[in-house]
C-alpha cells in the first residue's frame, strides 16, 4: 500500500490481520503498559520536504482498508493490538494539531519584540516542544519514555519540527 509522508518511496503491507505500517502513523510506543493499550506514546515522523497533504492521504489510504486491521506494527517501539481505525485517525489528526501548533507559536513570535524571540534553532525547538506537549496528550506522555529513549526522540522531534517549518515556509 503506498503511504508517502514520511518518505516519498514508503510503503505498507497487509498480511491478515497485521498491517506494516512502516512509519505512516508517526513513533509510538506502548510505555510499557502492553500493546494493547489506549494511553499510548505517539509522535508524526516528518522530516524535511514535509507534505501535509501527502502523509495525511496515507494515512485515509490505512484507514479505508476493510476492516482496518488491529494488529499495527511500526518500525519504532513496537505493536498496537487496540483499535487500529482510532490510532489511525489520532495519526491523522495529529499531524494538523502539529502544523497549526507551530504556525500559530510562529504567528505569536512574530507580534513579539525582536528582544523576546528565541535566539536559536534550540531555543525554538524547546519552545516548541512546550507548546506541543500542553496541546497533544499523546505527545505529552513522552515524559514517561526510558530516558534513553526520550532523549533519542528530542532529536527526532527536532526533525519533526524541522519538516513542519520547511512545510510552513513553503
Amino acid at each position: 500500500i503506498p503511504t508517502p509522508g514520511h518518505a516519498a518511496h514508503h510503503v505498507a503491507f497487509r498480511h491478515g490481520p497485521h498491517l506494516y505500517r512502516g512509519e505512516a502513523a508517526g513513533t509510538y510506543s506502548t510505555l510499557g503498559q502492553g500493546s494493547d493499550t489506549a494511553d499510548y506514546y505517539l509522535r508524526p515522523a516528518t522530516p524535511p520536504r514535509f507534505f501535509p497533504d501527502t502523509a495525511r492521504a496515507s494515512l485515509e489510504r490505512l484507514m479505508a482498508l476493510d476492516p482496518v486491521p488491529e494488529h499495527l506494527l511500526f518500525a519504532h517501539h513496537g505493536e498496537h493490538t487496540g483499535e487500529g481505525l482510532g490510532l489511525l485517525t489520532a495519526a491523522r489528526d495529529q499531524i494538523d494539531l502539529w502544523v497549526n501548533t507551530v504556525d500559530e507559536t510562529l504567528t505569536t513570535l512574530r507580534a513579539l519584540p525582536h528582544s523576546e524571540q528565541p535566539q536559536d534553532e534550540e531555543a525554538l525547538m524547546a519552545l516548541l516542544r512546550n507548546e506541543l506537549a500542553d496541546r497533544d496528550p499523546l505527545y505529552a506522555r513522552g515524559r514517561d519514555l526510558p530516558d534513553d529513549i526520550r532523549e533519542r526522540e528530542r532529536d527526532f522531534t527536532r526533525q519533526t519540527l524541522r519538516g513542519i517549518l520547511g512545510h510552513l515556509k513553503g
